[in-house]
């Protein structure tokens, strides 16, 4: 049966870390889920350059345009090609501000420098739920994605302590110098130093490898160690009450009969 003929409990917008954490669960639990993504498979590829800063500015140098209204860590060629088919879409606009997604397999996933960290109960002070409703999720995803940090540091109890974590990543020589000169309790109350919290493996785990410090984040870790959603997507796709519909652009979301209708791009309603 294939997407478009799919009868659906559930449908998921987006094919980003959210989306497929969303997903597990419900497939897990026998539920039939359709996840809509408005992009097909490609990625942040390596492709090949005849030099190496080419890789990291482009043939063009258009990583150095600083008024793109870009940052920095969405200049560069790969990540122009992953968030270039939304701005140019131009559904989101932001005013004041530079609205930012990605018509790509995995979402934003891809650009992301691996930074992981758990709502605590004052972020959640106003919510219709306490924060324990949410730690067995943040203790599967945790274990599910890989997460590498220090639970003794003291940055630790910020970061949040769901779940097993993998050993942190090496310091630099200027943050483990800075660090042995930190001394935990004898500074303000509001300064603190740790581990940074990261899904990024330390330790390899299956066909993704342990970070080697390569410095390839912002241009495509081949090695697989920081997180992408990808490779979640993959396991999604392995289960019979699953399917991925990756040619549709969702647009909108409307009641309908007591439940939902998301309406794509190209007139299809689901």
């Amino acid at each position: 049966m294939n997407a478009s003929a799919f009868d659906a409990d559930v449908i998921v917008i987006g094919s980003g870390p959210a989306g497929v954490s969303v997903a597990f669960p419900l497939v897990e639990a026998g539920l039939r889920v359709l996840m809509i993504d408005g992009a097909g498979p490609e990625g942040k590829i390596n492709r090949p350059q005849s030099k190496p800063w080419q890789k990291m500015l482009g043939p063009d140098l258009e990583a150095l345009l600083p008024e793109d209204g870009l940052t920095p860590k969405l200049r560069g060629p790969a990540s122009r090609r992953i968030v270039g088919k939304f701005q140019r879409a131009g559904h989101v606009r932001g005013e004041g501000f530079v609205a930012t997604g990605a018509y790509a397999r995995g979402g934003l996933s891809q650009l992301w420098g691996g930074f992981a960290c758990e709502f605590g109960p004052e972020d959640l002070a106003t919510w219709p739920f306490p924060i324990d409703d949410l730690r067995p999720s943040y203790k599967t995803v945790t274990e599910r994605i890989g997460i590498s940090g220090s639970t003794t540091d003291d940055l630790a109890e910020f970061y949040g302590s769901s779940g097993l974590l993998l050993p942190s990543l090496p310091l630099g020589p200027t943050a483990a110098q800075v660090f042995r000169r930190y001394k935990p309790g004898q500074h303000a109350p509001e300064f603190a130093l740790g581990a940074a919290r990261n899904a990024i493996l330390t330790i390899d785990r299956g066909n993704r490898k342990a970070c080697n410090l390569g410095l390839d984040c912002l241009w495509g870790c081949e090695r697989g160690a920081v997180y992408d959603a990808r490779f979640d997507l993959e396991a999604l796709q392995r289960h019979s009450c699953f399917r991925l519909r990756d040619d549709a652009l969702a647009i909108k979301l409307s009641s309908c009969r007591g439940g939902w209708e998301v309406s794509t791009a190209d007139g299809r309603k689901s």
